[in-house]
């Protein structure tokens, strides 16, 4: 009996802590996201991963009667805002700096291989 108490109270306690288990609550940031406008046959896809100020990801892209291929995303975040790079499997590599503008939209600039940025919407898919 003593040790049924025992159990229970311990049991108790460790739910009341949270038990060392992972209640952490995600970003905002974190989820899949699709440009918003674009040509058609031409599309720019990203899933975002944050853990702290760290992101990570990946993602698609297609271009216009062009290639298609994947790409990797790694960056910084702080809390609604973002920093990211995207490393093209063709070599190639784009900035993004954005921040979310409500819950379903991220908006920002992009710039591609250091060429001058222009805006870019992204949309939660």
């Amino acid at each position: 009996m003593q040790r049924s108490l025992v159990s229970l109270c311990l049991a108790t306690l460790l739910g009341a802590c949270g038990g060392g288990g992972s209640d952490t609550m995600s970003s905002p940031l974190e989820a899949k996201w699709s440009e918003a406008q674009t040509v058609v046959g031409s599309s720019l896809v990203m899933s975002l991963h944050v853990q702290g100020e760290q992101v990570t990801g990946s993602g698609t892209y297609a271009i216009e009667a062009g290639r298609s291929g994947t790409l990797s995303v790694s960056g910084t975040a702080s809390g609604t805002s973002l920093i990211v790079t995207l490393s093209f499997d063709n070599g190639h590599k784009a900035i993004f700096n954005g921040a979310l503008s409500d819950s379903g939209h991220l908006e920002g600039r992009i710039s591609y291989d250091l060429s001058p940025s222009g805006p870019v919407n992204f949309v939660r898919s």
